[in-house]
């Protein structure tokens, strides 16, 4: 009886214990579980809120990405650059319109002058990585639609080779004498924004520049420029834009905003950090630094180097002034183009597909387009360095081939005979294409070129055969349609009509605009600009968290979604921890009794 009560008691004792720690279980499981998802609740609202823009990164690590679960003035401008080939056209249009109206004016550019710039346009260099592929005689190389592929067509299309060779002429930017007295005799500043704004306007307002003016040439570029004014455009949440949020089902809306936080992590992490680690900043007012939001509060203005009719999404916002098309007046063509187009009464096709030292379509789609093009009746005028035209004059054709390494894209496309623009229609060339009312076929690269492709499409100009996918076969159906329907040239007709019929031409524009913040500096109050006082300060970043962010705004279905699919995963888990648990703990004391 007493080995059997003691027993009873023992197997009593060991229920009891069972059940409590059961119970403790229990408690601890749904103390885990409300601390989870007051955790998950926080995290998501910090999730909803705008990404932190550093007020001086400084010294330290750059930031990882996120763990998977995307120009110059009257007396001195801005330093310019050459990776992409419009801003250095946008540059020289620039210099040239001030220059011609008695500015003076002086260029700063990155690498040794690549645009041709008139005489009386003083032009200073600083030097730039040998592998930058924009470098004259370098060792680097340009960009193919099998090299885009492989890096999966993100927002660097060079590999950081441009953003590295940014960084190393930024540091000698800030450093050197020269550009100091340059840039502190200044009465305008223009500089390009995207890889330059940290570096150059940083040297404006140090060297004390009133008038600065930002000049947005890449639209890739363009929406880190919107995001740091604070002015993304309504109802679109991609760094690369595709239309409005209308077009779009949750799923891709989810995968867009993925892009944009991953674009600017990447942009920060591949310029903004380098460079400010590089380049001595200015102390602000509070004996702090100066972020890139109060850098870009200084701004008088921002130019766009295209037309809103080509870019939907561009903010309508009075410091933002679109000209697109300036410099594109007709001059005088030169001879040996001018007379095989009056000897060919079949028309003049235009091919402008890049260069070796460019982003091109790469060797095997450019030998289809010259296979497709041999059979057409037509004078073929194709821009090519001198390498590539020897190479491609082996083979006999019907068409007549004209070799040149440039010549003047306005003239030869407002010519009457001109039939068709072959290009991979970078901003440049879009712009001109939509200013003459030429059909297009675009055979796209990069991603910018691809968005520009798109909108000619949309408005009925051209054809899109991107370059990573083309046969001989699709060239000829595609040239046979642009040819031969003559609904493409007259809704070209009517697009350059629009673009022409304004109150003013995009240079009187763009002359308006630059002589205007000339003479009033401080005229333009569009952008919140910092104000002295800590009090000021403080009531702007409350009236900025009362507001939702452009992000919560447009898309509270997707952060919605996600908040409950990852509120139920941890339920789930929960769950199968609470049922599981007792089960391992009954066979971890079972094998150790």
């Amino acid at each position: 009886m007493t080995y059997e009560k003691n027993v009873s008691s023992n197997m009593n004792f060991v229920r009891n214990v069972r059940v409590r720690r059961a119970c403790g279980m229990k408690v601890l499981s749904s103390l885990l579980m409300v601390a989870l998802t007051v955790l998950w609740t926080c995290g998501t609202l910090a999730l909803c809120q705008p990404p932190p823009m550093e007020a001086n990164p400084g010294p330290q690590e750059p930031p990882q990405p996120p763990s998977p679960a995307h120009p110059p003035s009257p007396p001195p401008p801005p330093p310019s650059s050459t990776p992409h080939p419009s801003q250095s056209q946008v540059t020289s249009s620039i210099a040239s319109l001030l220059r011609h109206h008695n500015h003076n004016v002086t260029v700063i550019v990155y690498g040794p002058r690549k645009s041709a710039y008139s005489s009386d346009v003083k032009v200073l260099e600083v030097s730039v990585a040998e592998d930058d592929p924009m470098f004259p005689g370098g060792v680097g190389v340009g960009v193919t639609p099998e090299e885009l592929e492989a890096e999966g067509r993100g927002w660097s299309v060079v590999s950081g080779r441009v953003a590295r060779s940014r960084v190393c002429a930024c540091r000698q930017l800030n450093r050197e004498a020269w550009v100091k007295e340059v840039v502190s005799r200044a009465h305008l500043f223009v500089t390009p924004l995207f890889l330059h704004d940290l570096c150059t306007l940083s040297l404006a307002r140090r060297e004390g520049v009133q008038a600065v003016v930002g000049v947005v040439t890449t639209r890739v570029g363009a929406w880190w420029a919107w995001h740091q004014l604070d002015l993304l455009p309504p109802l679109s949440t991609t760094p690369v834009p595709p239309g409005t949020m209308g077009d779009l089902s949750i799923w891709s809306r989810a995968a867009n905003l993925a892009s944009h936080y991953g674009y600017l992590t990447a942009v920060r992490q591949a310029w903004q950090v380098p460079a400010a680690t590089t380049t001595s900043l200015p102390s602000g007012e509070g004996g702090g630094h100066n972020s890139l939001a109060s850098l870009y509060s200084s701004l008088a203005g921002v130019l766009v180097a295209w037309d809103p009719l080509l870019d939907l999404s561009i903010p309508r916002h009075p410091a933002v002034i679109p000209v697109g098309g300036i410099n594109l007046q007709p001059g005088l063509m030169a001879k040996e183009v001018l007379v095989p187009a009056l000897m060919n009464r079949a028309g003049v096709v235009t091919v402008s597909v890049g260069e070796e030292r460019e982003a091109w379509v790469g060797p095997g789609t450019q030998a289809a387009l010259h296979h497709a093009l041999k059979t057409t009746p037509y004078t073929i005028l194709w821009r090519s360095s001198p390498p590539q035209q020897q190479q491609q004059r082996k083979t006999t054709t019907r068409a007549k081939f004209v070799y040149k390494a440039h010549f003047p894209l306005a003239d030869v496309l407002n010519h009457p005979r001109h039939r068709l623009l072959i290009s991979t229609c970078g901003e440049t060339e879009a712009m001109a294409a939509v200013y003459f009312g030429s059909p297009v076929l675009c055979l796209p690269v990069t991603p910018d070129q691809h968005l520009s492709s798109n909108a000619l499409q949309n408005l009925g100009l051209g054809v899109v055969l991107p370059a990573s996918g083309v046969t001989v076969e699709k060239l000829k159906t595609a040239l046979h349609n642009l040819t031969g329907d003559r609904r493409y040239r007259e809704r070209g007709r009517e697009w350059g009509e629009e673009l022409h019929d304004q109150a003013l031409s995009p240079d009187d524009r763009l002359l308006y605009t630059l002589e205007r913040i000339i003479r009033r500096p401080r005229a333009n109050t569009y952008f919140n600009r910092q104000q002295e006082g800590g009090n000021t300060q403080q009531q702007q970043q409350q009236q900025q968290q009362q507001q939702l962010y452009l992000l919560q705004q447009s898309n509270a279905d997707v952060y919605l979604l996600l908040l409950l699919l990852l509120t139920s995963l941890l339920g789930l888990l929960i769950c199968l921890t609470l049922s599981l648990l007792p089960v391992l703990l009954a066979k971890a004391k079972h094998k150790k009794d």
